[in-house]
């Protein structure tokens, strides 16, 4: 069977991506975010 990759795939994928967003940033502040974004390698 071919691993179809239609738009339903694409919404799922961005839904649970955005469920883990959430899940994992539910202990984190806007500071300690901020502060990530200073400290980061570009």
């Amino acid at each position: 069977m071919d691993n179809v990759k239609n738009d339903h795939y694409y919404i799922q994928k961005i839904k649970q991506d955005l469920e883990f967003i959430v899940v994992h940033m539910q202990n984190v502040d806007l500071e300690q975010l901020e502060g990530g974004k200073r400290n980061a390698i570009y």
